[in-house]
């Protein structure tokens, strides 16, 4: 494949505009912000000067008797003053000139970083709320010659990808305009996923796999498999793009119409891709909605991963982007998940004289956890809902039995301690109960769920889930707002973990721990718990490798 790209039109949106194809090369590497220098030079006396040597104190005492001055003395005195005040000179020069060159500087920053400061300020985009492309296939007519036909909808991201920013070398830019490719065309042709290969809508070129530019670009696609931007009550955004529509030119800087941005023109001038009458400051061939490809390209040159640059065009002070959960899991594949609420026994002695007194072990027990959690991948959502489950059965089905709640109750061990069971009365709890045997209560129980998945966690109240993952959250009553296995449903005083999804029924099944033991039963997927229940989506914590315990 030719791997020039034909320069993308500067239009995107719901309106056509006439526009060239002119093709040009890979960009010029984009050259830094220049920055003000002073260059001071050093300034030294090395003259010798014989009035200036030191020379013996008279007296006053023997002044006065003279009568007389001592001329001497009085050059000596002159010629230093004559050097304090030239040294004085040149200290004030210097100082005034550090000052000058730090208000420049200054004024300079004002403006050359206050996208820079933007982008620092701003928070990475939260990865929740599943939402369901029903698009599977794309179907592509070809306008004015260019690519038509069907393709499953990665490959026509990817391929989009391609068109319209293939020439800008670089994998956050490409990560970015895939989940704004895949949402521009899910929210203005979700219903028919059929789209013309157009200007004025979105351009169409087959990636090849065998360029460097074309591999960057499928790992960038499937990088942001399925994602696309909502707005913060889970809605599809209609993420609009351009390339490069000035409002204001100076000697310095290009202003960009999407958020005032400021490019520096040393910069932007060496970029062959950026065509000159885009550069008038008139607004040509543009709506400057959403991003800007070339603003974007600046943006992920100094540095900028796509998940801030995302949240820097899209987000606004009344509405704070997300990026969807990729997928959504109903169940965890080999593992059973069933209703354990009809148990007869509860654990009244400690675990490990209980399972010998009835052929088994601890370490069997333990290792039947650790197995089945090492099987589907330590360190997944999987992992943590195949921690919580495992340990239920493994007592359900072979002892028709649960734990028992514990107020206050946790452990943070990898697989469970030996003193579960034992015979330990609990502070009293909040309604003055008090629990007799040791286990977990509600929190400790998703704490040991998620250490046993292979992560690395500390023991979290209901509180602490709120704080730490409540901006990934949605409110359960909402109609959009969805969980999936190893997201939990919490509200200030409980916290559950969903295990499996039952969409035809709407209910999830939930483990938990409640004062009929460590439990798996149903709860209805926009029922509160009580107050404002959240679902807590947890992909940020668990897709973030640097969380995982590499020790487990």
């Amino acid at each position: 494949m030719n791997n020039k790209k034909n320069n993308h039109r500067n239009v995107r949106g719901n309106r056509g505009q006439t526009e060239s194809n002119n093709t040009f090369k890979k960009n010029n590497p984009p050259r830094r912000n220049n920055q003000f220098r002073q260059n001071r030079e050093l300034v030294s006396n090395n003259g010798s000067n014989d009035e200036n040597q030191e020379m013996p104190e008279e007296s006053n005492e023997n002044t006065a008797q003279s009568g007389k001055f001592n001329i001497k003395n009085i050059k000596n005195i002159n010629v230093k003053i004559k050097i304090f005040l030239i040294v004085i000179v040149i200290c004030s020069a210097l100082l005034l000139l550090m000052i000058l060159s730090v208000m420049i500087s200054s004024l300079a920053g004002s403006v050359v970083g206050a996208t820079t400061a933007e982008i620092a300020n701003l928070s990475e985009v939260p990865v929740d709320n599943y939402y369901e492309i029903t698009c599977t296939e794309v179907t592509v007519n070809s306008v004015d010659g260019r690519q038509g036909g069907t393709y499953e909808l990665e490959d026509y991201v990817a391929g989009v990808v391609n068109a319209e920013v293939g020439m800008l070398d670089n994998i956050e830019v490409y990560k970015l305009f895939a989940i704004a490719a895949r949402t521009y065309l899910v929210y203005n042709y979700g219903s028919s996923c059929t789209i013309d290969n157009s200007d004025t809508t979105q351009t169409f070129e087959e990636v090849s796999e065998s360029t460097e530019i074309g591999n960057k670009i499928i790992q960038a696609v499937a990088s942001t498999k399925g994602q696309v931007l909502l707005d913060e009550d889970g809605n599809l955004m209609n993420a609009q793009y351009d390339a490069f529509c000035t409002t204001e030119v100076d000697d310095e800087y290009y202003t960009i119409k999407q958020k005032n941005q400021k490019v520096p023109r040393d910069w932007a001038d060496n970029q062959p891709g950026i065509e000159d009458k885009w550069k008038t400051g008139e607004e040509v061939e543009c709506h400057g909605n959403g991003a800007s490809q070339w603003g974007a390209y600046y943006l992920a040159e100094e540095g900028n991963p796509y998940t801030l640059i995302l949240n820097y065009y899209y987000s606004t002070d009344n509405n704070r982007i997300r990026i969807s959960s990729p997928r959504i899991l109903t169940s965890i594949e080999g593992l059973e998940i069933k209703n354990t609420t009809g148990a007869s026994n509860t654990l009244k002695s400690p675990i490990d004289t209980f399972l010998q007194e009835n052929g088994s072990s601890l370490s069997e027990c333990n290792s039947y956890i650790k197995d089945n959690v090492t099987a589907v991948s330590v360190g997944t959502r999987e992992a943590v809902v195949t921690a919580a489950v495992s340990m239920i059965n493994y007592l359900y089905d072979n002892f028709n039995t649960v734990l028992p709640y514990y107020w206050g109750g946790y452990s943070m061990n990898i697989g469970l301690p030996s003193s579960i069971g034992s015979y330990n009365p609990s502070e009293p709890s909040v309604s003055g109960m008090i629990y007799e045997y040791q286990s977990f209560d509600c929190s400790g129980f998703v704490s040991w769920a998620i250490r046993n998945g292979g992560y690395r966690f500390t023991r979290l109240t209901t509180t602490d889930f709120e704080q730490q993952f409540g901006q990934y959250g949605c409110d359960i009553t909402e109609s959009s707002c969805k969980g999936q296995p190893g997201d939990l449903i919490n509200s200030i005083g409980h916290v559950k973990m969903i295990v499996s999804v039952d969409e035809s029924n709407n209910i999830y099944y939930v483990a938990e721990s409640t004062t009929r033991g460590v439990i798996i039963q149903t709860h209805g997927m926009h029922t509160p718990i009580s107050g404002q229940t959240k679902i807590l989506h947890m992909d940020n914590f668990y897709n973030n490798p640097d969380n995982v315990d590499p020790n487990y």
